[in-house]
């Protein structure tokens, strides 16, 4: 008599691109009343909470790990100090919830993702079949798989939010300007309008920015461990002004310099118990 595992009560990707949505929504509301700079910085805080996080859910607390979260964090933090703007409000704002808020799940799907795709996991199969006690190990999950259904998760919810407010909110208006106070059809109408006028740019975000760097994250996170991942992700903030110097002709100031060192430093640490690193 040959043994199953039981497969789970839902897909992970669906669980995982949750955790993506929220974030990304979070931050992007923190945005209405915080600086994108200090916006960058607290989201940057998921760097550090994903080793705390897995220590608080029973892992072990690698001093490196979290070295290496606090050297990535403060290299963030000085290449972001020059596009602060002074007189900035000192004292916590509703956008810093957000953002910190945003943090929180993305460290939690980083963690999750690594459960997935690594599958640490065992299974008890002595609760499964008295025949096959033995403790098995779970089979990964596909990069492509969880990248699809984690992607599909994040513009399903999306595309909800979008309808609930088009539909319920009379004052819902879209970034053109278009939709306010227009009716039910009109709003529609101005929903339609604007995506087919950035059908080019949705269709660059939504294969490169989130489908394409969601199967990257996934294969990566199958090799090396959540706490490095998340150092690694402290890179976007350090590549963003790279590619903009490089794209745009912006001038790298010395903040920045001396922040990418750090960030490409902290990258380079390598875990203790982990030779896949």
């Amino acid at each position: 008599q040959s043994s199953t595992i039981r497969p789970p009560l839902f897909h992970p990707g669906l669980e995982l691109g949750a955790y993506s949505f929220l974030g990304s929504t979070s931050q992007l509301i923190s945005l209405h009343s915080i600086s994108a700079p200090r916006n960058t910085l607290l989201v940057q805080l998921s760097t550090v909470l994903v080793p705390l996080l897995d220590w608080v859910r029973g892992g072990p607390l690698d001093q490196r790990a979290i070295f290496r979260a606090a050297l990535a964090v403060m290299g963030v933090a000085i290449a972001t100090l020059a596009g602060l703007e002074a007189g900035a409000p000192v004292l916590p704002q509703a956008g810093d919830a957000l953002a910190i808020a945003a943090a929180g799940c993305y460290a939690v799907g980083t963690l999750r993702l690594g459960d997935v795709a690594r599958r640490k996991e065992t299974v008890n199969m002595a609760k499964l079949s008295p025949v096959d006690p033995a403790p098995r190990m779970q089979a990964p999950r596909r990069p492509v798989e969880l990248a699809l259904v984690r992607t599909a998760t994040q513009l399903g919810l999306s595309t909800l939010v979008l309808v609930v407010l088009t539909t319920t909110d009379p004052n819902f208006v879209w970034v053109d300007g278009s939709g306010a106070s227009s009716g039910l059809l009109g709003r529609f109408d101005a929903a339609v309008g604007f995506v087919s006028a950035t059908a080019v740019p949705l269709l660059w975000v939504g294969t490169f920015a989130t489908a394409l760097a969601s199967w990257f994250q996934v294969s990566a996170q199958a090799v090396v461990s959540p706490a490095l991942a998340s150092a690694v992700y402290a890179l976007q903030p350090v590549l963003s002004g790279a590619l903009s110097a490089l794209l745009l002709g912006e001038k790298i100031t010395w903040q920045e310099a001396v922040g990418t060192v750090m960030v490409v430093g902290a990258c380079l640490i390598r875990d203790v118990d982990d030779p896949d690193t």
